[in-house]
Order: structure tokens, then sequence, then C-alpha cells
């Protein structure tokens, strides 16, 4: 690993900064995880800028060089290229240019071999178990309801997921025990947080996850493993009982007022008012979008008595779906370009397999079924953690084939 410094004076200067470039990435499990949407990311700007000048001057330029080879990299880099051009013509979310400005400098400049599987580990406990007193003090203490709380709770369930996902990798393959009692840890909390958040969404997202990697690993199964994992399976639903039959509940009631009354103004009945209304956007979308502009597309709809006065009065920002919102307002391009960023890894990584390989795709799997119901790519503290957590497990997959 110390190769990637150049000299015996650069080697000294980076063991004496090292911890101060592992700043962000402690922020990243902190700072994202326990402030709400409006202020994290903006709080990593500094420390990520500091990263990149330290890591300039003091690291090796084989690292930034080797990082900047990536192609994954550089397919974020085109789609939030697009974005920018959007945002200075039409509009467009400057949060999410932001979240993948900040992921982008940071996997390029970050020497990735400084975060261990034991500080990964650790941070994915922090922020696990952070997250979910936080969201215990909003409900259980303030008494507020999940749209009140200070964090939205559908970006915060793709947070915790995506915790999860790293702590069940972590576990399965380190042999280091303190590794495994974090990961033990995030992956308890983080599912405590994904069922008490209560985003239907994710948790469709999350078992996807599961039986994709069911199916990825179906070689490893044995009879008395299947039993083992059917009874763990009974206990994880017994536990969420209360919150599955507390949503069940909820979403039989609004399919019933759908369903009887016509009452689109509920969060199921809004959902496909907003899927209606953008396959309607879609033909006037064209190859570059219409960017913020949508709104007022939107409202002649309106006026032309093709969507429901509930929905102008919500003012949808985005669409509750990831690929219907890039094709409305960034367009055929913008759409092409989303999905070369997103399914980039799996080119990248063919023709070899490993658990990181495997954690990359249930990663991509939760994103692109969350994606379905929410625009996970608009919300900056998602988008970091998307980028950071799949580059990671990208390079320690390449390490994994090297030593093979």
């Amino acid at each position: 690993m110390r190769r990637d410094i150049c000299s015996v004076t650069q080697c000294n200067a980076f063991q004496r900064i090292q911890y101060v470039l592992l700043l962000p990435i402690i922020g990243l499990y902190t700072v994202l995880f326990w402030f709400d949407e409006g202020r994290n990311n903006k709080l990593l700007v500094g420390p990520v800028l500091l990263l990149c000048l330290l890591s300039f001057f003091y690291s090796s330029r084989h690292i930034i060089k080797s990082n900047a080879k990536n192609l994954a990299l550089w397919a974020a880099i085109l789609f939030v290229g697009w974005m920018s051009l959007i945002d200075v013509t039409l509009g467009y979310s400057s949060a999410a240019i932001r979240g993948f400005l900040i992921a982008i400098l940071l996997v390029t400049f970050f020497p990735k071999f400084l975060l261990t599987d034991k500080l990964w580990a650790f941070l994915s406990c922090i922020a696990s178990v952070g997250l979910f007193g936080y969201l215990l003090y909003q409900g259980e203490i303030l008494g507020l309801g999940r749209g009140s709380w200070h964090i939205n709770a559908i970006p915060l369930s793709t947070l915790s997921a995506s915790v999860l996902i790293v702590g069940c990798l972590l576990c399965s393959v380190s042999k280091d025990k303190w590794v495994r009692y974090c990961s033990v840890i995030a992956i308890a909390f983080s599912f405590a947080t994904v069922m008490y958040a209560q985003t239907r969404g994710v948790w469709l997202a999350l078992l996807c996850v599961g039986v994709s990697t069911l199916w990825c690993n179906r070689q490893w199964f044995t009879l008395s493993r299947l039993v083992g994992l059917l009874l763990l399976s009974l206990v994880v639903v017994g536990i969420s009982s209360p919150f599955l039959f507390e949503r069940f509940q909820q979403t039989l009631q609004e399919y019933t007022q759908i369903a009887d009354k016509g009452n689109l103004n509920t969060s199921v009945g809004l959902r496909f008012q907003m899927w209606d209304a953008a396959l309607q956007l879609v033909p006037k979308a064209g190859f570059f979008g219409l960017g913020d502009s949508h709104s007022q597309v939107l409202e002649q709809l309106f006026v032309d008595n093709k969507v429901d006065e509930g929905l102008i009065s919500f003012n949808p920002t985005h669409y509750h779906n990831q690929y219907l919102t890039v094709w409305v307002k960034l367009g055929i391009i913008g759409l092409v370009l989303f999905a070369f960023f997103f399914f980039i890894p799996l080119l990248i990584l063919r023709g070899h397999t490993s658990p990181y390989k495997k954690a990359i795709i249930a990663l991509m799997v939760l994103y692109g079924i969350a994606s379905l119901t929410d625009a996970p790519f608009l919300h900056a503290s998602t988008i970091i953690i998307f980028i950071f957590t799949s580059q990671m497990l990208m390079h320690r997959h390449f390490e994994l084939v090297q030593e093979d």
C-alpha cells in the first residue's frame, strides 16, 4: 500500500495528515445521517475541499491518477455535466448537482486504502445507532409523525438500507471479531430504522435485495441452512409485524379510497397522479428536457383538465419516480446518461465474481427499485452514499481479483 506514496518525505507528511484525510469519511457517516437534508451535504463541502488540497500536495499523484481512470467516475462526471448545463439554461436541483460534485471529488482524491474494514464497520455502527436514536427522539420523545421529522423519511430509509448492505458484506467477509460485532450492530439498527421509518418503497427494494442475494448465493444453501434462514425470516417478520401491519392497513385504506370514492389525494393516489402527469410531460421533454419549467407545463395540463387540482396544490418538485423525473427534467439525453452512470458498474465488473461484486449488485437493486417510487438521485445524501459505497466496493473487488 505504501508504495503509493512518492518519497520518504511525502510518506512522513502523509502519515501525519492521513487522519485529517479521513475527516470527510467520518462526516459522511455522521453529518449525512444526523442532520437534515438542507444542511447535511453543505457541511461536507469544507472537509472535502480540504481533502482535495491535502491529497493533491501530500499523497502520490498515482492515487489520484488511478482513481481518475475509473470509467464509473467519468460516467458520473458526464451526467453531472449535463445536469449543470440544464441548470444554467432551464433550472435544476442544486442539491443533486452538489451531491454529485462532492461524491466525485471525494472518490477522486481519497486514498481508498485508508478506509479499513475496522473503520468502515465502526462508522457504519455509529451511523446506524445514531440515526435510530435520532428517530426515536423525533417520534417517541417529541411525538412527531414521520411527515414532520427533520430528516425526510424516504432518503433516510435508503441511507439505512445502504449501511445494512455494507454491514452484511463486512460481517460475511471479515474474520476479525471487532468488525463482525460492529457489523452486526449496524445491521440490527439499520434494519430497525428502515422498519421504524415505514417507507414502503424501501421495504420493497430491500425485499428484492434479499431475493437477488439469495439467488446469487444459491449454491451456498443446504437443507439445514434453508431451515435456519426460514426460522430467521419468521423471527424478523414477527419483530417487524407492528410496523408491517400498520403500513398494510394504511395502504389498504388508501386503495379503498381510490377504488370506492375515486380519492386520489392520498399518498398512493398522489403517486398515481404524478406518474400519469409525468407520462404526459415526457413527449414535451424532447432531447433536452424541461428543467424546472416542468411546473409551468404541469399547470397548463391542469388548465386543459388533464390533471387534478390536488396535484397542482401538492406542487411536486419531482414525480416520485427517478426514471420519469430524469426523462421529464433532463430529456432523452439525460435519461441515456443516467442509465450509463447507473449501470456502468455491471459493465466494469463483468467476467469476475466476488462478495464485493454481489454487494454492488445488491446496492444497485436497492436504488433501482427504490427509484420506482422515489427519486434517490435528487437527494444529495443518497447520491453521495451510493457513489462512495459503490466505488469502495469496486476498489476492493479489483484488489481481491488481483490477489487471486
